[in-house]
């Protein structure tokens, strides 16, 4: 990696690509992934999870964001996943597996999840942001004996860990799909931090929301945040024909909810999308 830095602008960016061409059909992490729409009719513009027609955003993100004095924005998340498949096992795994074997076995492939994405993708996530960012992760906010491991999948990675500053700690631990300002507080001088906020799993977004105005209300800005996995449920109605659709899509490290929009409009008129015509 540290021969890449070394490179810029087309040259990097043509060489990152034929690496990953070459690496990503024979890794199990990528191959766990499930494609994430563009936001856009029946699809979240902040988690882009499903939501009712005719809405901006899914129930979940309504809720949370609301609950918070200075919300994020919107999320983007790497992958869809539903309990049971093969990326909810490496997001249990990395925390509780069963030997360390297997836990840093998942931590690492994660954290080339991770490296990968961020590296093609950061500009989609974080907009306008500046080159003094830093790369922060959401706490535990579970009775565990570690309390940042994604902090544990960050560190695993060379150019990330160079990023990563921890700048959170939990506070009260929110209810039970709950944001709350008083969740987490924040460590350090963090005024005009731009921060990419990190977590693994986004379910409600209560966690997220919550770090985020913490963050927020000390002076940071928040230039994006960015979950491994998007959390859906295909027994609920409303959430089935998303995850059809995601399922039957090839997952590519090169195409990201945000700038994989212009591919999905065709497929958006022709109402293939979910079933929206």
């Amino acid at each position: 990696m540290a021969g890449m830095e070394l490179l810029s602008g087309p040259a990097r960016g043509r060489m990152l690509e034929v690496a990953r061409r070459l690496a990503a059909p024979l890794d199990p992490v990528v191959a766990a992934c499930t494609w994430v729409p563009p936001a856009g009719p029946g699809v979240c513009s902040s988690c882009h999870a499903a939501c009712r027609p005719g809405r901006d955003r899914c129930y979940a993100c309504f809720v949370t964001s609301g609950q918070v004095i200075q919300p994020a924005a919107g999320v983007t998340p790497i992958s869809l996943f539903r309990a049971g498949d093969g990326l909810w096992h490496l997001l249990r795994r990395y925390k509780d597996g069963a030997t360390a074997a297997e836990r840093r076995r998942c931590r690492r492939g994660l954290s080339r999840l991770l490296s990968h994405f961020l590296c093609v993708h950061l500009a989609c996530a974080a907009p306008g942001m500046g080159d003094g960012w830093v790369l922060t992760a959401v706490p535990s906010t579970r009775r565990r004996r570690d309390r940042f491991p994604m902090e544990r999948v960050i560190r695993a990675s060379p150019w990330l860990r160079r990023r990563y500053r921890r700048t959170l700690v939990t506070g009260a631990p929110p209810g039970h799909n709950r944001a709350d300002d008083a969740a987490f507080a924040v460590i350090g001088d963090v005024t005009g931090l731009e921060v990419v906020l990190v977590d693994d799993t986004y379910t409600t977004g209560a966690s997220v929301q919550s770090a985020a105005s913490a963050l927020h209300r000390a002076g940071a800005r928040v230039a994006g945040v960015v979950v491994i996995g998007r959390v859906v449920n295909p027994a609920i109605p409303a959430e089935a024909g998303l995850w059809a659709e995601a399922a039957r899509r090839p997952f590519r490290l090169n195409r990201c909810c945000h700038c994989g929009a212009a591919a999905a409009a065709d497929a958006r008129a022709a109402g293939k999308l979910l079933g929206v015509s």
